[in-house]
């Protein structure tokens, strides 16, 4: 799990952003602050939203004006030239300002106070509109989520994870939280309330199993990332496990046996042998709980299956369920990546080649008449701004929808989760704080509008069929019979056309903000203007044919 700084918790009654500008010392200081609560900028329908304020001047500032423009985005995610609107109010302690959203999708909401022609205060926030969606609309797909660091209301960010249609979330109960005595478990209310709040909104939990417990063993767990290393350390973790399976029997299923494991100084002896007690223990508590090894360790997070590999040789078959990889990017895309060196396990890292490739290597290993090892990713992602690269919110959006797209392509991976839901913390300039798919104040991003919009025109279905796949041009049918969805997309920077070879009938055209408009293809084939944004041609007859 990708450490960061964390993320203020006060979002959970209100935002609270406030920036002041000491442009000129003979202006009077200024702070302007949006108080929407969270979530409330993520409208069903276009049309009114309401955007509040808290205003302070000082009291002989004189009359001063609240300025927002409205500024959309094209059907790349590029910023518009023009905004769509602009709004203008007199300036109040507290005001509100209704905009108005003229289409679904995503805008930033530029507020700027003026005196004179000053600026003395601005701020931008991301608001949206994004039609209902089922829940749960993706089986595979969740995302990383802190709230067993106390970070984040699962009430406030649950039920903004299913409206985007997600299925699960990844998160941890560590061990030195309910274990502060040697043999006294306590669970915090906090770890409890999660999961019983997961349950009731029908989400799945993948819970990591982590870390030493240095807090009441002192003196102990002084290994490579605390991890146990002698018989005693790994029969008291096997008791940990135990006792966080047992609790969670009702609602957790999926449990992870460690963080991003430093296979190589733990070593793979270590891991196995802790795999073994782990899992031993926790199907004790309940027979049908599945085991996930590795936690993305392995070299390169894993994709290459190297800890896979080496687990093989050390555990009997069945001591784990599943093997989860970590296979970050970042600044590359998910269909190109990066190449790895001479002798690795794999000639470059990116979907294409990392998901057959593990897709062979537990189809060589399984046994007849047993299931075979499950593949997932349990982190990836890529931040919306990170610097001396050329990342921005739209290109974090278009790469999440290449990554889940190709990854049903590839037919390789159980579920993968995108790290993470929420930005870890406000500075622009720090990646590490820029991977959510909601800002820190939990205002949209692009990203967030974008994986609404698969869910809802891509649901379940599976891929079907190849349609382009000639270098950059990429363009894939999920769906069969009438109900048939179409997506492409070009990768690199541009767009280009290309004539695509989609059966001859009605279609919607639907763009990753949800934008849809009726279209007719010929015989012949579909002329299809294609960007690194994916697009979708909807079967008019299919069930997700509603604009």
């Amino acid at each position: 799990m990708r450490q960061g700084a964390a993320w203020a918790t006060a979002v959970c009654a209100a935002f609270s952003i406030v920036l002041a500008n000491t442009r000129s010392e003979a202006e009077p200081a200024a702070t302007l602050t949006f108080t929407n609560a969270p979530g409330s900028l993520i409208m069903e329908h276009p049309g009114p939203a309401t955007l509040n304020f808290k205003i302070h001047m000082r009291p002989d500032a004189g009359v001063a004006t609240v300025t927002v423009a409205l500024w959309g985005r094209d059907h790349d995610g590029a910023p518009l030239r023009t905004p769509v609107a602009t709004y203008s109010a007199i300036a109040q302690p507290e005001l509100r300002m209704r905009v108005n959203l003229p289409h679904p999708g995503w805008f930033a909401a530029e507020a700027r106070l003026t005196r004179r022609g000053v600026t003395l205060a601005e701020r931008s926030i991301g608001v949206a509109s994004v039609a209902p969606v089922a829940p749960s609309a993706l089986p595979d797909a969740g995302v990383v989520t802190h709230f067993g660091q106390n970070l984040g209301d699962p009430e406030i960010l649950m039920p903004l994870m299913r409206r985007a249609g997600l299925s699960w979330f990844r998160d941890e109960i560590s061990w030195d939280k309910i274990e502060r005595e040697p043999g006294n478990f306590v669970f915090p209310e906090t770890y409890d309330r999660y999961v019983e709040t997961a349950a009731r909104f029908g989400l799945k939990p993948l819970i990591v199993l982590d870390y030493g417990n240095a807090v009441a063993y002192p003196g102990m767990f002084s290994g490579p990332q605390g991890f146990p290393q002698t018989v005693e350390e790994r029969a008291l973790f096997a008791r940990y496990a135990a006792k966080v399976a047992k609790q969670y029997a009702k609602t957790v299923k999926h449990w992870e046996v460690w963080n991003e494991p430093s296979i190589g100084p733990i070593s793979i002896e270590n891991y196995a042998a802790l795999l073994t007690s782990v899992s031993a223990a926790v199907k004790r508590q309940d027979p049908a709980a599945q085991v996930l090894a590795c936690g993305g360790g392995g070299a390169g997070g894993g994709p290459g299956g190297d800890c896979l590999a080496a687990l093989l040789k050390q555990v009997p078959h069945g001591v784990f369920d599943g093997v989860s990889i970590h296979p970050y990017m970042t600044p590359f895309d998910p269909d190109t990546g990066y190449p790895t060196t001479s002798g690795a396990w794999v000639p470059a890292v990116n979907i294409p080649t990392v998901w057959p490739h593990l897709r062979g290597m537990v189809a060589r290993q399984s046994l007849a008449n047993s299931p075979p090892v499950s593949v997932w990713v349990t982190e990836i992602g890529w931040p919306s701004s990170a610097p001396s690269t050329r990342m921005t919110d739209a290109t974090q959006a278009a790469f999440l929808l290449r990554s889940w797209l190709l990854s049903r392509r590839y037919q390789a991976v159980a579920v993968m989760f995108w790290y993470d839901f929420v930005d870890d913390g406000t500075n622009p300039a720090d990646a590490e704080k820029n991977f959510g798919l909601l800002s820190a104040n939990l205002a949209p991003k692009p990203s967030y509008v974008a994986v609404s919009v698969l869910a809802r025109t891509l649901g379940a279905r599976k891929w079907t069929r190849t349609l382009a796949e000639d270098g950059r041009t990429k363009v894939y049918q999920y769906g069969g019979g009438s109900d048939v969805v179409v997506v492409g997309w070009r990768a690199g920077a541009g767009a280009a056309a290309g004539r695509i070879a989609v059966p001859p009938g009605k279609y919607w055209l639907r763009d990753w903000q949800g934008i849809t408009r009726a279209i007719v293809v010929p015989p012949g084939g579909y002329a299809w203007v294609l960007g690194p944004m994916p697009q979708y041609l909807i079967a008019a007859d299919g069930s997700a044919a509603a604009p």
